[in-house]
């Protein structure tokens, strides 16, 4: 969060003609937050769930069709009890058996939102966003978890695909608790979650009417079995 916030006041700072090192002398007298326990989980779902907070994170799917929506949720939890002001992650994720479509940031962490998907990679970089309100929010602390964002994928290919969340790695876009600064990425869980994609997908509602009537074809008919001399004939009639 530090970094984002000192990154936002040096364009500030350069637009009214100062230098930047004002803001560099003033953030460094925040200290990083030591000790600190945050929690990253993932989990794969056939459609959004409907709330950005829970005490407990949705079961996770375990296969999905190939042509069907994986609803890839990232949700955060803190043992601090000031709660969290930004989550920042990587996801890795095997680009072979599944695209990345978009991605949606909840309204937990609806200011200074970033991501950067690269789906040759297999990687959405820097996914972050924060939280800009007093710490008496008390963002993510448990047993409440929070969402941080909801990743659309679609199943390409037969396969068991792993996601996986991993550290930024970046100098902008950190993982902050409030009023006490970044966590250490050594003191952050970083998870992941694992799926089977494979088998046909789900026919459209218009394939599902096609298949009824001809079901209805087939309850409508009647079967007819004629004695023809020493023979006998099996005639299909529509019934009508």
């Amino acid at each position: 969060m530090i970094r984002q916030v000192k990154r936002a006041a040096e364009h500030w700072l350069k637009a009214c003609g100062m230098h930047s090192r004002v803001t560099l002398l003033y953030l460094m007298t925040a200290s990083a937050a030591s000790g600190a326990v945050v929690d990253f989980r993932l989990t794969n779902l056939s459609t959004p769930s409907g709330s950005d907070t829970a005490a407990t994170v949705p079961t996770s799917l375990s296969s999905f069709a190939i042509g069907s929506s994986i609803f890839l949720e990232v949700w955060v939890q803190t043992t601090n009890t000031n709660g969290l002001s930004s989550a920042s992650l990587d996801l890795l994720f095997d680009s072979s058996l599944a695209t990345a479509v978009s991605v949606t940031h909840s309204s937990i962490f609806p200011t200074l939102t970033h991501s950067s998907v690269d789906n040759p990679s297999g990687v959405i970089d820097e996914l972050s966003g924060s939280h800009l309100g007093p710490c008496t929010d008390a963002i993510a602390v448990a047993p409440q978890w929070a969402r941080v964002a909801v990743v659309e994928f679609t199943a390409d290919a037969d396969g068991p695909l792993s996601i996986q969340a991993a550290a930024t790695g970046s100098l902008v876009y950190g993982t902050a608790l409030c009023g006490l600064g970044d966590v250490d990425p050594a003191d952050i869980g970083f998870g992941s979650v694992a799926a089977t994609v494979g088998g046909a997908a789900i026919p459209a509602a218009s394939t599902w009417g096609l298949v009824a009537m001809s079901l209805s074809i087939l309850v409508a008919g009647t079967i007819v079995l004629r004695r023809v001399g020493p023979t006998q004939e099996l005639t299909a009639a529509t019934g009508r």
